[in-house]
């Protein structure tokens, strides 16, 4: 008789246990949306207006808590704008933070970029060949799970990542005078 009388107590429980993960939930979800959508604004007016570009970034980093690959384009996005400001030593930390937020490949793989510029700019050879030699591991690893890709959003990054591998090569080998490799490129 106990028994029966716990029973819907335990359900009571049960149902407003669920209500309240389910809008936990639902709030997830808008933090994510509302940080992807600052992340694309991002990357869509970083020619633009670049100050827009920083703080859309900045503002999606500081939401993304708990959504490490949109944290990691957060910082690439970052990463963007200080390089353009020339700010490599800041631009350098974004995009090693980018290693530690996350493991997905196509943020590992911008970040790789990013340094290979930075590397370019400042004169570090050797890390340029690193970086280098890990973002074409890393787009050997892309294009062999590519039929994985579906989000068109991810499509156009990995498009942009390519490019601008593509970019920082031949402008790395202009530089050194290798004509042919940077016709390659």
């Amino acid at each position: 008789m106990k028994k029966m009388c716990l029973l819907p107590i335990w359900a009571v429980l049960l149902i407003i246990a669920g209500t309240f993960f389910s809008c936990e939930k639902k709030k997830d979800m808008a933090i994510y949306r509302q940080a992807d959508s600052l992340n694309l604004l991002s990357y869509r007016m970083r020619y633009k207006n670049l100050d827009t570009a920083c703080k859309a970034a900045h503002d999606a980093y500081k939401l993304a808590d708990g959504f490490p690959s949109l944290r990691a384009e957060a910082l690439n996005n970052q990463g963007f704008c200080a390089f353009i400001h020339m700010d490599f030593e800041r631009a350098e930390d974004l995009f090693l933070r980018v290693y530690e937020e996350s493991n997905n490949e196509l943020e590992c793989l911008i970040a790789d970029i990013g340094m290979m510029k930075i590397c370019q700019r400042t004169a570090m050879n050797k890390e340029f060949y690193d970086y280098r030699n890990s973002a074409l591991h890393r787009m050997k690893r892309i294009s062999d799970d590519r039929s994985a890709i579906t989000d068109p959003r991810e499509l156009e990054r990995l498009d942009y990542a390519r490019s601008e591998f593509s970019i920082a090569s031949a402008i790395y080998y202009y530089y050194l005078q290798q004509e042919q490799q940077s016709l390659e490129a």
